[in-house]
């Protein structure tokens, strides 16, 4: 088994190869060395292997220590790495000089063994803890931003059961008080007009808590991804069946164009709910005698399903907001039907978990298309 280098790296700057030389055989047991005899060599080591730590010389011809320091502080990809200049000059200014183009320490010539080893571990250490101080801050940020997240999800939550829920359950109540207590006075055919408001209103609620109860299961990490060969065409069917209420109530001509010999790999449950959505809110947002299409395609490996409509489409601020929880995006359809936005959340959840993307294209007034693209895998 290969042994894994932990060893941090030093990066030696300097024209004389004695001072290489002597700089090498005090360092090379305890650290990985790069080595350059010139500043162009050295910010090009730099750039190339970032090393933890860059021992510089002030006295190079052509390009100078200085000039060195800077170019490596301009530039994003080493500006972070700290340098320490070797100096025969132990003046004042050049040092201040030195400090202030970015270096963190200096070393002067000739070297004390014991002085080089104390400084380089030093800063070492250093690097190392500023390496970790990061990547403690990177972790925060991250739990920082999944946190927003759940409470995004929390509020998106409580704000469906709190108005998208309660609106209707009023409606259905007041729809079922209505009718018991004024049932005798109804006619047969009043009677069959408010059973089927009710008949309505309930496959509404039906929709909403069926889509709440597979978003509280989706954010406790309960819904299981279970892949295996469908038909395509036959889930479009069984979905168009499942919606066949609302299609009819509607009068919506909805056509299932996907060709019958497209089966692959997809998790049968979750993209029924994904076409149960999108073909729900198709039929929702087209007018009475409108037409929805369901078709798909095969395409450079992905199967390309698409659910159209030619109804009152969305406004561009609305379809901004569609796939975020950062607001509550509601809107009636057509017919008055309540909407939560819930449903194409879930859609974009159950799509990525089988390894997919969805998108659409809108036009108000001219109607929707989703698009959604799962990977043909075929058994």
């Amino acid at each position: 088994m290969e042994e894994i280098n932990t060893k941090s790296s030093i990066l030696i700057v300097d024209d004389k190869a004695e001072n290489i030389q002597l700089m090498g055989s005090l360092l090379r047991k305890e650290y990985n060395l790069y080595v350059a005899d010139n500043g162009t060599s050295a910010v090009k080591i730099a750039n190339d292997k970032k090393p933890d730590l860059i021992l510089l010389d002030i006295m190079m011809p052509v390009m100078n220590g200085y000039e060195v320091c800077k170019i490596l502080k301009e530039n994003i990809a080493t500006k972070e790495i700290p340098v320490i200049f070797l100096t025969a000059k132990n003046e004042a200014e050049d040092i201040v000089e030195g400090f202030r183009l970015g270096a963190v320490d200096y070393i002067t010539k000739p070297f004390k063994k014991d002085e080089v080893l104390v400084r380089i571990s030093t800063h070492i250490k250093l690097k190392e803890s500023e390496r970790e101080l990061r990547k403690k801050n990177t972790e925060i940020e991250k739990y920082a931003a999944e946190l927003i997240t759940l409470n995004q999800e929390k509020d998106k939550f409580f704000s469906i059961i709190a108005h998208d829920l309660k609106n209707p359950i009023s409606g259905f109540l007041g729809l079922t008080e209505m009718v018991g207590e004024r049932i005798e006075s109804f006619s047969t055919d009043e009677l069959k007009h408010y059973m089927s408001l009710m008949n309505q209103s309930a496959g509404q609620l039906y929709t909403l808590l069926i889509n709440l109860l597979e978003w509280s299961k989706l954010q406790m990490g309960k819904v299981d991804f279970i892949p295996s060969s469908n038909n395509l065409y036959e889930t479009g069917h069984k979905t168009l069946i499942q919606l066949s209420s609302a299609i009819k109530d509607k009068n919506v001509e909805c056509v299932n164009s996907v060709p019958k010999d497209i089966t692959f790999v997809y998790d049968r449950y979750m993209l029924e709910t994904v076409l149960r959505n999108l073909v729900g809110n198709a039929v929702k947002f087209t007018k009475k005698d409108g037409k929805v299409v369901l078709s798909a395609e095969i395409k450079d490996g992905n199967v390309i399903l698409s659910v159209e409509d030619f109804g009152i489409g969305m406004p561009p601020e609305l379809a901004a907001k569609i796939f975020s929880l950062k607001e509550v995006v509601s809107r009636k359809g057509t017919g008055g039907e309540p909407s939560s936005g819930l449903g194409l959340l879930l859609c974009k959840s159950f799509v990525e978990k089988n390894s997919g993307s969805i998108w659409f294209k809108t036009e108000q007034n001219k109607g929707t298309v989703f698009y959604v693209s799962l990977p043909y895998i075929v058994l």
